[in-house]
């Protein structure tokens, strides 16, 4: 029986240039500009991924004594619809031990002497209120001293009670970045690149082998997939798994246009079990944007060599092959054809093939 060890999903288990607005504490806005332009200037600064320089070396070794450990801020993707991640790691573990936060952000503004100065940029949980009075602390991080331009970012972090279980928090760091390219920023409305760039859900896997005799070379399903899952969240050094241990329902994937794809899997109650971050770029073909590679964040693409095909794409629905060579248990050469089916997240979806999710 075949199972997809070394191919895209096993192994990822995984703006408009001529603005520049400098909105930090010792910075004001341009006095002619209303509170409604300098809020669409800062979110056309701020939306995209930010990656972020290490701390001075005084974050570079862990505190004795701390409940937990100081984490760094490696990344953050803010996007248009007020929604952001953000990838944290422990300083002790060397980056090794990494966090994902998703939720929603909010910006607050303060107005003196005519002129509109940005405050500061609160991390919150998913269930945040955009429309509501910005809080002075955000759940996950707060962000203060900020100064942001098109491509650069410097600020204050401190990480928020919703970190507790993993990071140190209370501590303030000074911290700055870079902003990622856009993969495709020329790309049309109608193309492939501005199809893709969403979040899915996957709901089917079927799989097409040449090059072997074996009756089970064929079975694959998304149900053998998130039992695949739960083996790898659940097993111990020795090999065992605890029957309470429970299995995902479901998974989606969200890609952006800045490279990142991140695969979430959830319970039969919609509470996330794990999640995967890596990268993502389109191959240079023609027609455009029907090939692309990923790779893990620790890895280049070359490494990795994983070519993702573009098989048929519309506004909701999403079919992505990956094509493997492998070999059956007899030691014979084969070809692997794995087709992931995908609807938007969004869409109604009931797993009712699983029985494993009973």
């Amino acid at each position: 029986m075949l199972r997809p060890s070394s191919i895209f999903f096993k192994t990822l288990f995984f703006c408009a240039s001529f603005f520049i607005f400098s909105c930090g504490n010792n910075s004001g806005s341009d006095p002619h500009l209303s509170i409604e332009e300098i809020e669409e200037l800062t979110e056309i600064n701020l939306v995209g991924k930010w990656k972020i320089r290490r701390p001075a070396s005084a974050f570079g070794k862990s505190a004795s004594g701390l409940k937990n450990e100081l984490c760094n801020l490696d990344e953050i993707e803010f996007f248009e619809d007020g929604s952001y991640l953000l990838l944290v790691s422990t300083v002790a573990s060397g980056g090794d031990d990494k966090k994902i936060y998703r939720g929603k952000y909010g910006i607050a503004y303060t107005e003196a002497n005519n002129e509109i100065t940005l405050t500061r940029i609160v991390l919150m949980d998913e269930n945040y209120n955009t429309s509501s009075t910005v809080p002075e602390v955000g759940t996950i991080a707060t962000l203060t001293e900020l100064d942001l331009t098109s491509t650069n970012i410097s600020f204050t972090v401190v990480f928020g009670e919703g970190t507790s279980t993993f990071c140190t928090t209370g501590t303030a760091m000074e911290l700055s970045g870079e902003k990622s390219e856009a993969i495709a920023p020329d790309a049309n409305e109608d193309s492939n690149h501005a199809k893709l760039t969403k979040a899915w859900r996957l709901i089917q896997i079927s799989a097409t082998v040449e090059g072997t005799t074996d009756p089970n070379g064929t079975q694959q399903n998304l149900c053998y997939f998130l039992e695949g899952e739960r083996q790898d969240r659940c097993e111990d050094d020795n090999g065992n798994i605890a029957e309470d241990c429970p299995y995902a329902s479901s998974l989606t994937l969200l890609i952006s246009e800045y490279g990142t794809y991140l695969f979430t899997f959830y319970n039969a109650s919609g509470n996330i079990l794990s999640e995967e971050l890596g990268d993502w770029r389109w191959r240079e073909t023609t027609p455009s944007y029907t090939e692309f590679e990923v790779k893990a964040p620790d890895e280049t693409y070359s490494e990795s060599s994983t070519v993702i095909y573009v098989r048929s794409i519309t506004e909701s629905t999403l079919t992505l092959r990956e094509i493997s060579q492998e070999e059956d248990e007899e030691g014979n050469a084969i070809t692997l054809y794995l087709d992931y089916e995908f609807q938007l997240a969004s869409s109604p979806y009931q797993n009712t093939e699983c029985s494993t999710n009973d």
